[in-house]
C-alpha cells in the first residue's frame, strides 16, 4: 500500500472509530490487530491523541499525520478550545464521529444568547471540511420547528471549521424514554413531530442518512429537535467521491440495508431509520440490540416482556402498529412508506381508528374500522341499505315480472332478517360488538348464500357499494360493483339492474381516476339503459352525467356539453324533487365552459347554480362549496384575483369549517387560494398556502396521487416569479417526476413539461427545453383546436425556442400558427403579457428596436391593468424595459430612471439576489 494510500486508510478507520463508545472502540482495534497490527497501533496512537492523553506514541502521529498532530497540539497547549470572534465557548456538550459540540455564548453589543458551537473532532481531512461545508449549505435551508436552526458559521484561524447552532435544551431522545416513560400516545406524537421535520427536509430535496436516537433531543414540551444534518446530501447529488473513500457516513445499527451494501441513501433510507426509531419507541429496546440481525420483530411482541409501563401498552400495539413497523421497515426500499409523511399520516389513521395502509386492505378490514368508528350510525345504515336494496326490487311493474320480484323481495328480507337475527342478545350473549358482528356476517352471508335469481345479490352488492362511493372508498365500491355487473350479466338476468349497475362501476371508475374504464362503463350503461328504460327516464339522466363527466376528464368537453345540456332537461321535465340534480348538470356545463375558456357564458350560469344551491341545499353544502370554487377560479382566470382571493377566503374557512383541516378538498382549496395569492404578489401567503396544501395531502398518505404535484408545480412557478432559478427548476423536475409516476394524466404531464422547458430556455439550454416543449407538443397537439388555451402555450413555447435557436423559419411557422389560433381563444391577462414579451423576442431577432420597445410597452400596460400597484411582476418587467430605453435619447434615459426608482424597493423585497432583476438594477445604477 502506498504512503498517501496508508494515510487514506487511516483517516477512514479513525473517522469510523472516533465516535464508538470505549468498549466498541477496543473491539473495533482489536479486529484490526488480527488483519494489520502496524495500522492498529498507528489508529490507536490517534484516537489517544485525540483525546489529549499523554502518548509515548504521539511520535507515530507526527509521523503519519503531521498537520493534525500540530493543529491538536495548537488547541491543547494554548486553549482548549480554538478562538471564534463574537463568542466565548464555555464547556463541551457533546461529541461525536464527525466533531464535538461546545456550549458557547454570543458576545455583541447589541444581544447575547447561547448557541452550540460544532467544531471539527481531531484532525479537518479534506474529507471533514467538505462535510463541514455542506452541512453549513444544507441547514441554512432548513426552518422547521422541529430542526435545529443554523445562526452563523465560518473557520477559525487554524483552518478549523465551525457552525453556530440553535442551542437545544432537551434529552436525547432514549434517555427521555427511559426517564419519562411516557405514555403510547406521546411517544406516537412526538414520533409524529419527528416524521414531519424529517418530511420537511426531503420535500427540500434533502436527506439526512443519520437518523437515530442520539441526533434528537426532547425538549420539556415533549416536542424533539433534529440535529446534524451533516451527513445529509442532495438528491441529486453525485455520491461517487464518497463511495471510493469507503468511509461510514451512517451509525451502522441504525442504516437501511442498502446503506450496509455499501448503495446510495435515498429519502426511503430515512423511513428507515425513522421505522427503526418507531420501532424502539415501542418496544422500548433497539431493534438490533434484540435481535441481532435486520429481521423485523413485532413491537407488541417485544414490549410484552419490558418494563411495567410498556407491558401496559403492548396489547395495543398488536395489529396495526406492529404492521406499520414492518412496513417502514421492509428490506425492499419500494415496499416501505414512500415518505415520511406517509408514515405519519398512517399513525394518524391509526389513532383516529381509520384503516391503515399497512394493514392487508379488504373489504372486511376496512369495513371493520369504519364500524369501530361509527357503530351506530351503520347500524342505521344497513337497515337502510337492506330496505333501499328490497324496495328496489320492485322497479319492475310489468305482470310477467312481479312474481319473480316478489320472490326476490322475500329472499331479500329474510337476508335482512337473518342479519339483524345475529345482533340479538341471545346470539351476541352480551357481546359489545353486536355491530361489528353484524356488518362481518352480512359480508359473510352476502359472500356465500344462494339466491334464485343474480339479480337479487347483485342489488344488495350495488347498495352497499354505492354507500362505499359515498363514503369516499371508490376502490371498495369498484370490487363489489364488478362482481355484481359480472352476476347480472347472465342470460337470464334484468337487463335494467345490469344498467344501474354499470352506471354505478362508472362513477367509481372516476373516483378512482380510471377515466378510460369510467368512459367504457358509462357508454355501455348508456346504450343499455335507453333501451330497457322509456325516454326521460331519471336513469338514463343519471347516466348522460356520468358518461359527460367521463369526457370531461379525457378532455372531450363540447361532447360533455352535449350530455350535460340532455341531462339537465330530462331532469327538469322528470319534476321538482330532480331539482338538485339538475343543478348538478349546470355546475357541469360551467366547468366545461371555464375549461374552454367560454368565460362569459361560464359565469351567468355557474352564478345562478351558486345562488339556487344555497336556496335549495344551503350555503355550506358540499356541492354549493363545489360551484363557489369554481366561480372563484374564473374569477381569477379572467383577471380578477382581488374578488377570487376573498372568495377562496371565505371557501376555505366553511370548508374547514364542514369538513375539518384534514382532506383533500380544503387541500385543492389551499392550493387555488394560493394561486390566486400568487397573482396578486403576495409571494409568501401564496407559498404557505401551497406548503400546507402539498403537507395535508401528504398526511392524508394522498401524495402518491396525481393531484399532490398540483400544489408542488404552483410553487415551483412562485419560486420562478421570484427569481429562485435553481429552487424552481428543482421543483418543476419533482412535478414532472410526480405526474409521471403516479400515471397522471397525459394532458399534466405535458403541462409540466412545458413549464420546465419554459425554465431552461430561461437559462439559455435551448436544447433540452426543444425536448421537453416538442415530448410536449404531441400530446397538445391532439388537443381541440380551437377550445384550448394550452395549444396556445405548447405553440408560443416551440416558436420562442425555435427564434432562440436562430431557427427563422421554424419560428415564423409557429408563431403564425399562434396567431391563427389566439384569435378563436379568450386570453387570460397573464397570457396577452407572454404574446407581448414573445413578440418582443421576435422583434429582438430582427433588430426592430422600436418594435422591441412597444411590445413591452403593451406587455406592461396589459400587467399594470390586471394586477394591484406595486405588484413585483410590474416592477420586473419595469426594469426589463428600463434596461432598452437606458440605451436610447435623454428623453428615454429619463423614462429608464423613473421606472428604476419605482421598482428599487420592490424588487428587493421580493427577488433573488442572485436573479436578472437585481443585476438589472445594478447595472443601472453604474449607469446614473
Amino acid at each position: 500500500m502506498s504512503g498517501a494510500a496508508r494515510i487514506q486508510r487511516l483517516q477512514s478507520l479513525f473517522e469510523e472509530a472516533v465516535g464508538l463508545a470505549p468498549p466498541a472502540r477496543e473491539e473495533f482495534l482489536t479486529r484490526l490487530r488480527a488483519g494489520d497490527p502496524a495500522l492498529a497501533v498507528e489508529l490507536a496512537a490517534l484516537l489517544a491523541h485525540d483525546e489529549d492523553t499523554p502518548s509515548a506514541e504521539r511520535a507515530i502521529v507526527d509521523r503519519v499525520l503531521p498537520s493534525a498532530a500540530r493543529l491538536a497540539r495548537r488547541r491543547s497547549d494554548h486553549s482548549p478550545w480554538p478562538d471564534i470572534p463574537g463568542y466565548r465557548l464555555l464547556r463541551e456538550i457533546g461529541h461525536g464521529g464527525m466533531g464535538s459540540v461546545v456550549l458557547a455564548e454570543r458576545e455583541d453589543a447589541q444581544f447575547r444568547h447561547q448557541v452550540a458551537i460544532k467544531l471539527v473532532r481531531g484532525f479537518p481531512s479534506e474529507k471533514l471540511l467538505e462535510r463541514f461545508r455542506r452541512e453549513r449549505e444544507l441547514l441554512a435551508t432548513l426552518r422547521h420547528p422541529n430542526i435545529a436552526r443554523l445562526f452563523d458559521g465560518g473557520t477559525t484561524m487554524g483552518g478549523q471549521p465551525w457552525l453556530a447552532m440553535e442551542y437545544i435544551e432537551g434529552q436525547p431522545l432514549d434517555d427521555w424514554c427511559r426517564n419519562e416513560k411516557p405514555s403510547l400516545q406521546r411517544r406516537l406524537r412526538l414520533f409524529q413531530a419527528l416524521c414531519s421535520a424529517v418530511q420537511h427536509a426531503h420535500q427540500k430535496l434533502i436527506i439526512h442518512r443519520d437518523l437515530k436516537p442520539g441526533n434528537v433531543l426532547v425538549r420539556e414540551d415533549d416536542q424533539p429537535v433534529l440535529l446534524d444534518f451533516g451527513v445529509g446530501k442532495l438528491l441529486d447529488e453525485d455520491d461517487s467521491a464518497l463511495q471510493a473513500t469507503r468511509t461510514r457516513m451512517f451509525t451502522p445499527a441504525y442504516a437501511s440495508p442498502e446503506q450496509l451494501r455499501g448503495e446510495a441513501a435515498s429519502t426511503l433510507s430515512d423511513v428507515y431509520a425513522l421505522g427503526l426509531i418507531l420501532f424502539e419507541l415501542l418496544a422500548g429496546e433497539p431493534l438490533r440490540h434484540v435481535s441481532g440481525t435486520t429481521s423485523v420483530r413485532s413491537p407488541s411482541r417485544v414490549a410484552e416482556t419490558g418494563e411495567h409501563w410498556l407491558r401496559a401498552d403492548a396489547r395495543l400495539l398488536r395489529g396495526d402498529l406492529d404492521n406499520i413497523a414492518r412496513k417502514a421497515l421492509h428490506d425492499d426500499p419500494y415496499r416501505r412508506y414512500a415518505s415520511a409523511a406517509a408514515l405519519s399520516a398512517d399513525i394518524q389513521a391509526w389513532f383516529a381508528g381509520h384503516p391503515v395502509t399497512a394493514a392487508a386492505d379488504g373489504w372486511a378490514y376496512r369495513m371493520r374500522k369504519f364500524v369501530a368508528r361509527h357503530p351506530v350510525a351503520v347500524a342505521s345504515s344497513l337497515a337502510g341499505l337492506i330496505s333501499l336494496a328490497v324496495l328496489s326490487l320492485r322497479l319492475v311493474e310489468e305482470r310477467a315480472q312481479a312474481r319473480l320480484e316478489a320472490e326476490g323481495a322475500n329472499q331479500a328480507a329474510i337476508f335482512l332478517v337473518d342479519l339483524l337475527k345475529s345482533s340479538a342478545p341471545e346470539a351476541t350473549r352480551g357481546e359489545t360488538l353486536t355491530v361489528r358482528g353484524l356488518l362481518e356476517q352480512a359480508e359473510q352471508s352476502l359472500e356465500v348464500r344462494q339466491f334464485s335469481r343474480p339479480e337479487v345479490k347483485a342489488r344488495l352488492e350495488m347498495a352497499l357499494a354505492d354507500i362505499q362511493i359515498s363514503l369516499g372508498r371508490a376502490e371498495a365500491a369498484i370490487e363489489l360493483l364488478e362482481k355484481a355487473v359480472q352476476r347480472a350479466r347472465s342470460p337470464d338476468g334484468d337487463p335494467r339492474v345490469l344498467g344501474q349497475g354499470l352506471r354505478l362501476l362508472a362513477l367509481a371508475y372516476l373516483d378512482a381516476s380510471r377515466h378510460e374504464d369510467g368512459l367504457h362503463a358509462a357508454e355501455q350503461a348508456l346504450a343499455l339503459n335507453t333501451k330497457v328504460f322509456p325516454p326521460g327516464h331519471p336513469e338514463i339522466g343519471h347516466t348522460l352525467m356520468n358518461l359527460g363527466v367521463a369526457k370531461q376528464h379525457l378532455r372531450r368537453h363540447r361532447e360533455a356539453l352535449e350530455h350535460f345540456h340532455a341531462a339537465q332537461a330530462l331532469f327538469s321535465a322528470a319534476g321538482e324533487e330532480y331539482r338538485e340534480n339538475v343543478l348538478s348538470s349546470m355546475h357541469n356545463q360551467g366547468w366545461s365552459m371555464y375549461m374552454i375558456t367560454r368565460y362569459e357564458d361560464a359565469e351567468p350560469i355557474l352564478l345562478q347554480t351558486v345562488a339556487e344551491k344555497e336556496q335549495l341545499l344551503g350555503p355550506n353544502h358540499p356541492s354549493t362549496l363545489r360551484t363557489l370554487q369554481v366561480v372563484a377560479q374564473l374569477e381569477q382566470a379572467t383577471g380578477r384575483p382581488r374578488q377570487a382571493a376573498e372568495r377562496l377566503s371565505e371557501l376555505l374557512r366553511r370548508s374547514i369549517l364542514l369538513r375539518g383541516e384534514d382532506n383533500t378538498t380544503v387541500a385543492d382549496t389551499r392550493n387555488i387560494l394560493g394561486s390566486a395569492l400568487h397573482d396578486l404578489g403576495r409571494y409568501e401567503e401564496a407559498e404557505a398556502q401551497y406548503r400546507a396544501a402539498m403537507d395535508t395531502y401528504a398526511a392524508l398518505g394522498s401524495d402518491s396521487q396525481p393531484g399532490y404535484a398540483v400544489p408542488v408545480n404552483n410553487l415551483a412557478s412562485l419560486y420562478e416569479d421570484q427569481e429562485r432559478l435553481a429552487d424552481a427548476e428543482a421543483m418543476f423536475r419533482h412535478s414532472l417526476a410526480l405526474r409521471i409516476s403516479r400515471e397522471s394524466g397525459p394532458w399534466a404531464i405535458a403541462r409540466a413539461q412545458n413549464n420546465l422547458a419554459r425554465l431552461l430556455l430561461a437559462t439559455g439550454r435551448v436544447d433540452e427545453a426543444r425536448v421537453l416543449a416538442e415530448e410536449a407538443w404531441t400530446v397538445r397537439g391532439a388537443l381541440e383546436p380551437a377550445h384550448h388555451v394550452e395549444r396556445l402555450d405548447g405553440l408560443a413555447m416551440l416558436a420562442r425556442i425555435e427564434n432562440a435557436s436562430g431557427n427563422d423559419v421554424a419560428a415564423q411557422s409557429h408563431l403564425a400558427s399562434w396567431k391563427t389560433l389566439a384569435t378563436q381563444v379568450t386570453l387570460a391577462p397573464n397570457r396577452r403579457v407572454a404574446m407581448h414579451r414573445m413578440f418582443a423576442e421576435f422583434a429582438v431577432r430582427s433588430g426592430d428596436r422600436g418594435a422591441v420597445i412597444a411590445e413591452f410597452r403593451a406587455a406592461l400596460a396589459a400587467l399594470q391593468s390586471a394586477m394591484p400597484e406595486g405588484h413585483p411582476r410590474i416592477a420586473s418587467l419595469g426594469i426589463e424595459l428600463a434596461s432598452i430605453l437606458v440605451e436610447g435619447d435623454e428623453g428615454e434615459r429619463r423614462e429608464a430612471f423613473a421606472l428604476l426608482d419605482a421598482a428599487r424597493d420592490i424588487a428587493a423585497k421580493h427577488f433573488s439576489e442572485h436573479g436578472p432583476t437585481l443585476r438589472r438594477i445594478a447595472a443601472l445604477d453604474a449607469l446614473r
